[in-house]
């Protein structure tokens, strides 16, 4: 599992699919989707995504344009961006950013 979170972590703009990364470790991507969900209790998926959210934090201070950074981080769009990140966060990135540059 440390393999495939360095190789998730190593770029985050990539949009791996299940199969890149079972060939990347040489695994199968039944074994790898079911060995991932047993040791870290979510899905390779869920993983990944909490990855890019998580740089997000670091990253949106830095940005003007928030598509941009939605790009950067391999999300589809600036909506599909927005949408996960208030899902998780419980806040737009913009109402995240107002509140870290206000700091």
């Amino acid at each position: 599992m440390d393999r495939v979170k360095v190789l998730l972590a190593g770029d985050l703009s990539r949009r791996w699919s299940l199969a890149q990364i079972a060939a990347e470790i040489g695994a199968s991507a039944v074994y790898l989707t079911q060995l991932f969900q047993k040791v870290e209790a979510l899905p390779l998926y869920r993983y990944h995504l909490r990855l890019r959210l998580a740089r997000a934090l670091d990253m949106i201070p830095e940005y003007d344009d928030l598509t941009t950074l939605a790009n950067d981080l391999g999300f589809s769009s600036h909506s599909h961006f927005t949408a996960v990140f208030k899902q998780t966060y419980r806040c737009s990135p913009t109402a995240f950013k107002a509140s870290a540059l206000a700091r």
